[in-house]
Parts: C-alpha cells; sequence; structure tokens
C-alpha cells in the first residue's frame, strides 16, 4: 500500500485564492475549479465510444462530489452505456437521496453494490471510491468507499467476469438514454482507472480530504481523469486516454473545490 499524506508521502498543502495547491512528489498541484450540474439537463459526454474499459476485469472510480440535499431522488453521477437500451451500462454510478449509493455492473439492478448514504454529508464535498475486481471471489469483488471508508452494505454481483464494451461515450452526471434525472451538485477530479484494482490505497486518493495529483502520487496514472480546470466547453482529459469531454446545456464552472 502507498503512504498516507503525513506518513512517509512528501506533500506540503497550501492554499491558495480560489482553494486549494499542493506540492507532491516535487510537482505543482493546483485545484482551484469544480463544474456545478443542475440537475435539469447539464451534463458532459466524452463525443465518441468510449472503449477505455472493455474487456477489463478490474477497475476504479473515484470522484469528489457535493450533492444538493432536496435533488431528485435518483440521479446518475458518472456511467457508460453497453447498448442503447436505457439502465444497461458498462458501469454506472448513481446516487439515491436518503437511501444509497449504487455502484453497478451491467444494468443499474442487474449487478450491483450498495453504500450508506448516511456517509455522505449534503452541502460538503465527499470523496467516492468505486472498486472491481472480477479476479477475486464472492463480496470482494466490488466495494464502494466513502472518505475513505468503506461503506459497502449490500452485494449483488452474480457471475461477473470482464466488463462489456462500450456502446457510446462516458457521460457525466446524466443517463446516456435520459431515463433518469441528471445529477444536481458539484463535482471535481472525476478519474477512471481501466484493469486497476485500487482499494489498497484509497487513503492515498482521499489524502485527508484534499484532492491530490493522481498522475505523481507513486500509483499507476488513471486512463481518464477530468480535472475540471480551465475555460470554455472542454474538460480535458489529464489522463492516458486523452478522453477530452463537453460541457453540455450550461454546465457552469465553480471555484469551490474540496479542501
Amino acid at each position: 500500500m502507498a503512504n498516507t499524506i503525513g506518513f512517509g508521502q512528501a506533500a506540503v498543502n497550501n492554499t491558495n485564492g480560489f482553494g486549494q495547491g499542493a506540492l507532491t512528489g516535487g510537482s505543482s498541484f493546483s485545484n482551484t475549479q469544480s463544474l456545478e450540474f443542475d440537475g435539469v439537463d447539464a451534463y458532459i459526454n466524452t463525443n465518441s465510444t468510449y472503449s477505455e474499459l472493455d474487456g477489463a476485469n478490474k477497475m476504479t472510480l473515484s470522484l469528489w462530489m457535493k450533492p444538493i440535499s432536496g435533488a431528485p431522488l435518483y440521479e446518475y453521477v458518472v456511467t457508460v452505456p453497453r447498448n442503447a437500451t436505457a439502465n444497461e451500462h458498462v458501469f454506472s454510478f448513481q446516487h439515491y437521496e436518503n437511501n444509497y449509493l449504487s455502484f453497478s455492473i451491467d444494468g443499474r439492478t442487474t449487478k450491483n453494490v450498495l453504500a450508506n448514504i448516511s456517509s455522505i454529508t449534503y452541502g460538503s464535498w465527499n470523496h467516492v471510491m468505486c472498486v472491481l475486481d472480477t479476479t477475486l471471489s464472492g463480496n470482494d469483488r466490488a466495494r464502494i468507499y466513502v472518505n475513505g471508508v468503506d461503506e459497502t452494505y449490500q452485494f449483488s454481483l452474480g457471475t461477473l467476469t470482464t466488463l462489456q464494451s462500450s456502446s457510446g461515450a462516458l457521460i457525466i452526471a446524466e443517463e446516456p438514454q435520459g431515463a433518469y434525472n441528471p445529477y444536481r451538485g458539484l463535482l471535481d477530479e472525476v478519474a477512471i482507472w481501466s484493469g486497476t484494482d485500487l482499494r489498497n490505497d484509497v487513503a492515498t486518493i482521499y489524502n485527508g480530504g484534499i484532492p491530490t495529483n493522481l498522475n505523481d502520487n507513486g500509483l499507476t496514472s488513471p486512463t481518464t481523469w477530468f480535472r475540471f480546470e480551465g475555460t470554455g466547453t472542454t474538460a480535458i482529459d489529464s489522463g492516458t486516454g486523452g478522453n477530452d469531454g463537453t460541457l453540455e446545456n450550461g454546465v457552469i464552472r465553480s471555484t469551490d473545490v474540496p479542501t
């Protein structure tokens, strides 16, 4: 396991005028922006088929979310479709207010693990990390961590060997077929690792509640990493895959970031 900040990993966290800046492993890292979604029609898509997870038997999803209490009951946060049918995905991460968080494979109710919603603080930044490793047995194959803690409480994975192939773009804050309510709230630092299960490094990624440089923290660099820094309507992919996204329907850039 990689060392946690403060226990041997060289890092200094400083505050700047917009949020958190950090020096990790000698490289400059500054987090000054997040994105705000209205829960109506604002979302991000990668425009072309997202094939990075096709046939993978391991993956990790990491993101920071600041959900708004009173948002629609059921929201898609991140999803990749596997066909044109609503609710059928390579994977999806959903937020059910006052109920649970769900990390689903193949379809919304086909294969999933759930996490306690009580672990989420509304109106505050929360770190969520979902992991999958189909080479493990039983309930060990998938987990959901919230703020560095394993909050998984229900498993329904069935027979699962590899992720299916994508039929479309990676979508953030919406379901590809528009079957359910878009996400309402803020998101930041959305990252995906294909072929890598980082559950043993959740403390390094959570970093005590402060985002860190995912390309320079001693771990494998993410396949896809949307930092949400910049201007205009492009969400730049700072990972290895080069899957830039497009901000659709008035996604707002915000200086409210996890610190």
